[in-house]
């Protein structure tokens, strides 16, 4: 989803997990998000090394996490918010990879993932990357 906030990937991630189990990767300490739901987990991407969340640096646990969960949760939905931060955590290339992987490993399963990216921090063969490998809606 491309947008310069995060408010409208979260509105459709509300909409979509009022019935259904939802993940959200998010920027936030997910204590001061108002949206409750005992369906949605959250994981806090930060180096505050505080117990709930994952540092961008360890992008590999983070893949661990959205893969264990799409194991098991068929039909969940999974919001990842604060790609351009993942990427000053490691660099563009290894996010896109980690992507990538992701949707090949759900593509077998009936999972949704909405990743929400402002198009003005890449460039715009970052950009062009991006649209090569995922369905853009705006």
């Amino acid at each position: 989803i491309k947008e310069k906030g995060k408010d409208k990937s979260f509105e459709l991630f509300q909409k979509l997990t009022q019935d259904k189990k939802g993940l959200a990767v998010v920027r936030e300490n997910p204590k001061t998000i108002p949206y409750k739901n005992n369906n949605v987990s959250y994981i806090w991407l930060s180096a505050s090394g505080a117990k709930e969340s994952i540092n961008p640096s360890d992008i590999e646990i983070l893949y661990e996490e959205i893969t264990s969960f799409v194991s098991l949760n068929a039909k969940g939905i999974i919001l990842l918010q604060g790609i351009d931060y993942l990427v000053r955590g490691t660099n563009f290339s290894t996010v896109i990879n980690t992507l990538t992987d992701l949707k090949d490993q759900i593509s077998d399963k009936s999972n949704i993932v909405l990743v929400s990216y402002n198009p003005d921090i890449f460039d715009k063969n970052q950009h062009d990357k991006i649209e090569s490998e995922f369905e853009i809606k705006e």
